[in-house]
């Protein structure tokens, strides 16, 4: 038990910020990130296989549906598709230029469908494979490619080259 339990502490240590970062960005508040972040790693480590057993993609699923549960039974109606948030937290330092880059791809982003959305914010921020994005969907790998790839075409011609650059390589500071 204390082996297995040991082998749950790696994995936590290793996708805690990435879970807890695809959580914000669903629901938009860090005290709510905060709350279901820790109760999907609850639920994990009840339900924790053995490392070895376990894909990464495997806590975005857990991740997935706390973040619909949560959505259901909020009384507001929201839809979770439409959801997301590309500059994380409010941060004061972050200068004027890459605040209006944010609101650029966030425009940009507006123009996919929710589904490709998705897929752009798993590849690009969650940092998850297209093969694990594949597994969280239930959807080929080659899919979750050619839309990730389709999708990173429409952006490019709604967004000027050093957004579109910094959307893809991360140099605008999100967090």
């Amino acid at each position: 038990m204390e082996r297995e339990q040991s082998g749950f502490l790696e994995y936590y240590d290793q996708y805690f910020k990435k879970v807890y970062g695809f959580v914000y960005r669903r629901v938009l508040s860090r005290e709510t990130a905060e709350d279901l972040t820790s109760e999907i790693f609850i639920k994990a480590l009840k339900k924790w296989p053995g490392r070895e057993m376990v894909s990464g993609a495997w806590i975005f699923m857990i991740a997935r549906n706390l973040v619909i549960d949560y959505y259901r039974t909020k009384k507001e109606t929201t839809d979770i598709e439409t959801v997301f948030d590309l500059a994380g937290p409010i941060n004061h330092l972050v200068d004027v230029a890459n605040r209006q880059s944010v609101e650029k791809i966030k425009t940009a982003m507006g123009y996919l469908s929710a589904r490709q959305r998705q897929i752009v914010m798993m590849r690009l921020w969650d940092e998850l494979s297209y093969k694990e994005i594949a597994e969280l969907l239930e959807q080929s790998e080659a899919s979750v490619k050619m839309t990730c790839l389709r999708s990173l075409k429409t952006l490019r011609s709604y967004l000027p080259e050093k957004d579109f650059i910094a959307l893809v390589i991360g140099l605008i500071i999100l967090n």
